[in-house]
């Protein structure tokens, strides 16, 4: 009887010590992977921090990209108006000649148009 026991006790160990050969296994395959998390998430990390500096620097080029055509726009309207006015200054320091088909036609208009003289009463 006590070799029974004693050969009961030896299962029970030699189950307990292959649990406990498992629970070791499964905790290292457990270190593994987190180790594997904690290095991925790392990297994501990095990455996202990569990706923060390159939209920036992505938006302060758009930034003045937009900028620039902004300018551009203003300079072409400027040169326009300036255009335009000299274009004016030009015809007003002919003498009117721009404005005499104007005159011309005002004048021939009241020419043609019957005047009415009215008599003063005394």
């Amino acid at each position: 009887m006590g070799d029974l026991k004693l050969q009961k006790c030896r299962e029970e160990a030699e189950q307990v010590t292959e649990i406990m050969v498992q629970n070791y296994h499964k905790a290292m395959e457990r270190d593994v992977k987190l180790n594997d998390l904690e290095e991925r998430s790392e990297n994501l990390l990095k990455a996202s921090v990569k990706f923060h500096k390159t939209s920036k620097t992505l938006e302060r080029q758009k930034r003045m990209k937009n900028l620039k055509l902004k300018i551009i726009l203003g300079v072409i309207v400027a040169l326009v108006l300036v255009a335009v006015i000299i274009v004016i200054a030009v015809m007003a320091s002919r003498g009117g000649s721009g404005t005499a088909p104007v005159e011309r036609t005002l004048s021939a208009v009241t020419t043609s148009l019957p005047v009415k003289e009215t008599t003063e009463a005394t």
